[in-house]
């Protein structure tokens, strides 16, 4: 059973213009907000922080 999917978003594999709009549509909130939470911690977790932190 799949219990979650993981994307990344950091522009190594994609770099769309629509590059936070979709996923923040699909979740039904703000594509501003949805980026600024999705960068927050972003440098810890690449630096080695775990999943659950992140």
């Amino acid at each position: 059973m799949i219990r979650a999917v993981v994307f990344d978003l950091g522009k190594v594999l994609s770099d769309p213009p629509e590059l936070f709009q979709r996923p923040s549509a699909a979740l039904g909130v703000d594509a501003s907000a949805f980026e600024a939470l999705y960068w927050t911690g972003r440098r810890e977790y690449d630096e080695g922080g775990s999943d659950a932190a992140y």
